[in-house]
């Protein structure tokens, strides 16, 4: 690639973003990437990064930048579900330990590399408004501190998550509403907060599975235990009251979480956020406006492989914008070969864990046959994981 192909603008500078725009500027394209947020900054995540993620960091010249930030490694991840079993995952499923770093740290290395290969970036910018003609986004309006800012692109890339603003800000310019959304579950609400006082061992990840959803905790740098959990929405209506009341009448319910959180304190507001399920949504809106990370696909959490699809995702965009073909339909022929075996095998692990007869059965299983579990675990992941 070179810079005569034409200006790319990633919206959002979160792990899929910044990613893509580090590989898009190595590769000699000029790309400018706008964030409305300042960093370094939290941001609601499991805080679990796979080891299959080194590779991608490698890849990105932030390896090093990543495993010396203070984060824990992650050696064993253990599955309590409502029955009292245990399952685990030894790290040698995976090769070698885990990490856990906070976003807060994670974001602003891959936001500094950018910068560092010549990213335009541009923090505290807002999406006002989209430009668009016969059919096709031509240009956004940012509003910053300095004023409103037109920018003109030839390909534009949502990685604003979930949320996915950019796709929003084409379809009101463009007088259509027709996304396909991502398949839904009822709605979920998850809430996230490091803490301290937790009782966890080091080396260690916890799942806990109560009624009408799951948490994971595990420690990122600094000592601090990152707990995220996700609960139903009419569940979360039900029992009322503010996250404390979540906590005592949910996650409590399952008494390995009491024993491990039960007396903690967070050091932070615990942040919020509500979506309406997981799967994959549309990768594309024409051959000019890209979706990647959580913005394409949402996997669930519990699978730990989060993280590691959004670094893959930018990957596969990239490789089809190098290409001669049509981008969408590359995009969408790579996308489905490398994701759709996964995202399948995490809807039917997702059903599992939400019907608890099946969950006890499923845990029972498993708990007695260790390599069965590290063989599911592994369906979650890449079949050949990227070299180093």
């Amino acid at each position: 690639m070179n810079k005569r192909e034409g200006k790319v603008l990633i919206a959002g500078g979160g792990p899929s973003g910044a990613s893509l725009a580090i590989r898009l500027a190595s590769a000699g394209r000029d790309v400018v990437l706008i964030e409305r947020d300042r960093f370094p900054r939290h941001k609601l995540c499991g805080e679990f990064i796979s080891p299959e993620c080194f590779g991608h960091f490698a890849e990105l010249g932030v390896l090093e930048s990543m495993l010396s930030a203070g984060g824990e490694r992650i050696t064993e991840t253990l599955f309590f579900p409502l029955s009292g079993l245990t399952v685990r995952i030894p790290g040698r499923a995976f090769g070698e330990p885990a990490l856990g770093l906070s976003r807060s740290a994670m974001d602003a290395i891959l936001l500094d590399r950018a910068k560092a290969v010549g990213v335009e970036v541009i923090e505290g910018a807002a999406l006002a408004s989209a430009a668009v003609e016969q059919g096709k986004l031509r240009a956004v309006d940012v509003r910053t501190a300095d004023g409103t800012r037109n920018i003109a692109a030839d390909v534009f890339i949502d990685a604003t998550g979930r949320g996915k603003a950019l796709v929003k800000a084409f379809q009101r310019a463009a007088g259509t509403g027709n996304e396909r959304p991502a398949r839904r579950s009822n709605g979920f609400v998850a809430f996230k907060a490091h803490l301290r006082g937790a009782n966890l061992a080091a080396g260690r990840c916890e799942i806990h599975f109560f009624p009408d959803g799951y948490g994971g905790i595990n420690r990122v740098e600094g000592g601090a235990v990152n707990h995220c959990f996700l609960v139903r929405s009419e569940a979360v209506r039900d029992v009322g009251g503010g996250v404390d009341n979540v906590l005592e009448r949910l996650v409590f319910k399952n008494e390995s979480a009491r024993k491990a959180l039960e007396g903690s304190h967070p050091e932070m507001d615990w942040m919020a956020v509500s979506f309406e399920g997981f799967g994959r949504a549309e990768l594309s809106y024409g051959n000019r406006l890209f979706t990647v990370g959580d913005a394409a696909s949402f996997i669930d959490p519990f699978t730990g492989s989060g993280m590691l699809i959004a670094l893959e995702s930018t990957a596969v965009l990239a490789e089809a914008l190098a290409s001669a073909d049509d981008h969408s339909n590359v995009y969408a022929s790579l996308y489905s070969r490398r994701f759709r075996r996964r995202l399948f095998v995490c809807s039917l692990l997702r059903n599992a864990a939400f019907r608890t007869r099946t969950a006890t059965f499923v845990s029972a299983a498993l708990g007695g046959l260790p390599f069965a579990a590290e063989a599911l675990a592994r369906l979650t992941r890449p079949q050949a994981s990227p070299a180093r």
